[in-house]
């Protein structure tokens, strides 16, 4: 999958926002990023197969938002930072994106959805996703986002630990 036009778009929204906001405070540019740009990034994604690496240039690209607002060098890490701020980074955001979109469709009264969500269940691909949250399907929402957070809070630990 080519995300050329994906960077542009979302590169040039950045920017602009960016620039019209050079003297508000830094959690204002980055609410405005999160409610603009963000989304470009996030459209759909939860519907596609991404590879990690994939995901991972993805994740840089919004990281690298982080560090322009916070005055970063493109070498410091921005994990704790995220942390700090309550948020998750973009790898958790797709994973919960994606176990919230499965478990939408599990609850779904559509046979044809039925029918594939049968398909799904048995994969290697949700068992990789379910691996690497921690999550059960059979969890409540809120329970998944909360584990999805704490998975995060492990991962910034580590890294720090290091």
């Amino acid at each position: 999958m080519n995300f050329a036009e994906m960077r542009r778009k979302f590169y040039m929204s950045v920017n602009c926002i960016i620039n019209k906001c050079k003297y508000s405070s830094e959690l204002v540019k980055l609410e405005l990023l999160e409610s603009h740009c963000l989304p470009i990034i996030l459209y759909a994604i939860e519907s596609l197969n991404l590879k990690v690496v994939q995901v991972k240039q993805l994740n840089s690209w919004w990281n690298s938002v982080d560090r322009k607002i916070f005055g970063y060098n493109k070498w410091d890490s921005v994990k704790e930072l995220i942390f700090m701020l309550g948020r998750l980074d973009l790898v958790h955001i797709v994973n919960l994106r994606r176990l919230m979109f499965i478990k939408r469709l599990m609850m779904s009264y559509n046979r044809v959805m039925s029918k594939l969500m049968y398909y799904y269940l048995h994969g290697p691909e949700l068992q990789n996703l379910l691996n690497c949250s921690g999550a059960q399907l059979c969890w409540s929402m809120a329970k998944i986002k909360a584990l999805t957070f704490v998975a995060f809070k492990e991962c910034v630990s580590a890294r720090a630990s290091v």
